[in-house]
């Protein structure tokens, strides 16, 4: 997660494209990210190494903290 400096203008999870009703061709085909289109509001910060940073949306901050554990969220000031 070593992402620098953050975009404040765009998040920056990327998302698997595709859907659940393609049985099984996306694995078979070249994987395709798009990044999420929608304004951060979060700042991950790596909690033991205080190196990695990454602007995250509330959608992406919530799948976020599901699968990864050594971080911790700070919000965004609004301007």
């Amino acid at each position: 997660m070593a992402l620098k400096p953050i975009d404040p203008e765009k998040c920056q999870a990327e998302i698997l494209e595709g859907s659940f009703m393609t049985f099984g061709l996306r694995a078979n085909i070249r994987r395709r990210y798009s990044r999420c289109p929608n304004k951060p509001t979060w700042i991950a910060v790596e909690i033991k190494t205080d190196t990695g940073f990454m602007a995250l949306c509330d959608t992406c901050k919530k799948v976020f903290e599901i699968y990864v554990s050594n971080v911790a969220f700070q919000r965004l000031k609004e301007e």
